[in-house]
C-alpha cells in the first residue's frame, strides 16, 4: 500500500488511511497480526476469497493465470516480448511455502478454503487458515482512528513512506 500511496496529497480535504502494507493488514485486523505471522513463515501466500474475487489479474495460481498473463503481455509488448518476459519472470510462486487464506466469513469461503488447500498439496506446501477481523476497516468506516492504526493527513500535506513501524508519515506539500 505504501508505495502507491507515495505522494499523495491532500489539497482541501484530509485523507485518512490505515497504516498497512497491504490488504493483508486490513483483513487480518492489525500490523502486528500480520508481522507475527509473516515471521512465523515469510514464504506465504496470501489468499482471501474477498480480493480474490475482486483482483483484476486474477490469482496467479489458478489454472489458466499463466495464459491470462501471456493474452494480457502479448496485447500490451507483442507476442515475442510476452514469451520473453514469462521466461525471464518465471513461476511467480516459486519462492513460496504456504498458502495461508484469511477467512473473512464470504459465503462460499468454505469451498475456496478447501480449492486453496488442495492447490497448496498440489504444490508442496503447508496450509494455514485464520480468521479474519475487520477491527481496522470497521474503525475506518466509524471515524475512530488512532495514530498507531490510521494516518490523517491533513490539507497541505502529502504522504511520505516511513521507515518505522508506522509505514507511512504526512509531510507539508511542496511547490
Amino acid at each position: 500500500m505504501r508505495g502507491r500511496l507515495q505522494g499523495l496529497r491532500a489539497h482541501h480535504t484530509p485523507l485518512v488511511v490505515p497504516r498497512a502494507h497491504d490488504c493483508t493488514t486490513l483483513y487480518l485486523g492489525s500490523r502486528g497480526r500480520y508481522q507475527a505471522l509473516f515471521q512465523t513463515n515469510p514464504g506465504t501466500y496470501w489468499y482471501s476469497r474477498d480480493y480474490s474475487e475482486h483482483n483484476p489479474l486474477g490469482d496467479p495460481l489458478l489454472p489458466g493465470a499463466a495464459a491470462r498473463r501471456y493474452r494480457e503481455y502479448a496485447e500490451k509488448y507483442g507476442e515475442d516480448n510476452a514469451a520473453y518476459l514469462l521466461a525471464v519472470l518465471g513461476d511467480s510462486a516459486a519462492h513460496y511455502s504456504r498458502a495461508l487464506v484469511i477467512d473473512t466469513g464470504h459465503p462460499e469461503g468454505e469451498a475456496y478454503a478447501q480449492a486453496v488447500q488442495a492447490r497448496a498439496a498440489a504444490r508442496g506446501w503447508a496450509f494455514q487458515r485464520e480468521p479474519g477481523q475487520p477491527r481496522l476497516l470497521e474503525q475506518l468506516a466509524a471515524g475512530t482512528w488512532p495514530q498507531a492504526d490510521f494516518l490523517v493527513v491533513p490539507a497541505g500535506y502529502r504522504i511520505v513512506h516511513n521507515d518505522s513501524e508506522l509505514i507511512i508519515g504526512a509531510e507539508p506539500n511542496g511547490p
